[in-house]
């Protein structure tokens, strides 16, 4: 059996150190727990010291590509099992089993072996970054070291459900408005360079001078049938040329300020931003993360480097001795109500709980600004591809009316 030394604090808040024999480090923590000792180190006989509160989020976020929609379903199960007593081995192994995606069991018994050849759980997902972000390894980190991993669980299962709901409401309110540009594009376009092109032979042979309506309409159809490769290798070239300026740290900047600047969506990213940190930052806390590395964890779910450049001095603030709502108001993107709401929990104590409420309040306003952008954006765009078509309609119809007034 592996040698695990140990650094803990009593409740006078002396150090103890010491040395105790254990299956896996988490059995260590939880001696630790028994004997009413807050273990602050745990590492094996020979290895490197590891830190509790220390977390390589660099190395994790450079490998972090997004997580599987297989990683809520296996958190909810693994928090439910944990609650109800069933000891961590035997959960995974029970979750490897029912899970169906093949490469998610294969990460799930993986992670279980691992954890029986006495690695801790953090340390066995930080191997699969593409399901398990930043983020939730710091919680479970938390939740192993602080002897409450079900609680980490739980609190995890929470965080991915609210997340999940706010993306399923963008996801759900953009369906409509993108039907309706695709076909009302494909309808245009089946106008110009299908229909149109019939009618410009019968025009020329008559030899009658058209309406500047329908006119235009022609050379416009000519113009997409006969350079569309123009046409289309001109808007690759802005695309990529909009692309690489975004690359660019200017560039990166400047695009982010303009995303949240637009009139109502900017707004709307906003909101969308301020709760999804909140939440972030919230869960991370109330899980036992150092508020530092909580910051630059929470930080890097900002795809807005305006945001992140907030946060960043908010951390370097801390270190220094400040508070977070200070540095948050002098950077001026975050909402007053959302300062004000962190403010108040800094002075009562009760931070988590405060940013939680303010990712509950923001979410919900999201969620409202959502369904009024889209409310505009839906007779707006009818009016666009009806104005269109309408044009086109009618285009014709005045060349055809045309013809009545030639002899024959």
């Amino acid at each position: 059996m592996p040698v695990f030394k140990y650094e803990a604090s009593d409740s006078d808040g002396k150090v103890l150190t010491g040395d105790m024999e254990a299956r896996t480090s988490v059995a260590v923590i939880d001696q630790l727990r028994q004997l009413d000792l807050y273990p602050i180190r745990v590492y094996e006989e020979g290895e490197s010291e590891k830190a509790l509160s220390s977390v390589d989020i660099g190395d994790l976020i450079s490998r972090f590509r997004g997580r599987s929609k297989h990683v809520l379903p296996f958190t909810i199960q693994l928090a439910t099992m944990l609650e109800s007593g069933v000891p961590l081995d035997r959960a995974l192994a029970i979750i490897g089993e029912i899970v169906e995606d093949a490469r998610f069991k294969e990460v799930v018994r993986k992670i279980r072996s691992d954890v029986q050849a006495g690695k801790s759980l953090a340390d066995s997902m930080t191997q699969y970054p593409r399901y398990f972000s930043p983020l939730y390894i710091s919680v479970v980190t938390a939740g192993e070291f602080g002897g409450f991993l079900e609680v980490a669980f739980k609190r995890l299962a929470e965080y991915l459900e609210e997340e999940e709901n706010l993306k399923g409401q963008v996801k759900s309110a953009m369906i409509y408005p993108l039907l309706l540009t695709i076909v009302g594009g494909i309808a245009v376009i089946v106008l110009l360079t299908f229909v149109l092109p019939r009618f410009t032979g019968i025009f020329e042979d008559l030899g009658q001078s058209l309406p500047l309506s329908t006119s235009i309409l022609l050379s416009v159809s000519h113009f997409i049938t006969a350079y569309w490769w123009l046409l289309l290798s001109f808007l690759a070239l802005v695309v990529l040329g909009i692309r690489g300026y975004i690359g660019t740290e200017q560039g990166s900047l400047r695009w982010d300020n303009w995303k949240i600047t637009l009139p109502l969506i900017g707004d709307l990213n906003k909101k969308v931003a301020v709760s999804r940190f909140s939440r972030t930052l919230g869960t991370l806390i109330d899980s036992g993360v150092p508020i530092l590395q909580a910051l630059l964890v929470a930080k890097e779910t900002f795809q807005n480097q305006v945001f992140a450049n907030a946060i960043q001095e908010v951390h370097d603030s801390l270190k220094e001795g400040e508070n977070i709502a200070l540095p948050l108001r002098e950077r001026g993107v975050f909402p007053p109500m959302a300062i004000h709401m962190i403010s108040v929990g800094e002075e009562t104590g009760r931070l988590s709980a405060m940013l939680l409420k303010v990712a509950e309040a923001y979410e919900s306003e999201a969620s409202q600004s959502i369904k009024a952008i889209i409310s505009l954006i839906e007779p707006a765009m009818i009016l666009f591809f009806g104005g269109v078509v309408g044009f086109v309609v009618l285009s014709l119809l005045m060349a055809i009316t045309s013809l009545n007034d030639l002899p024959f």
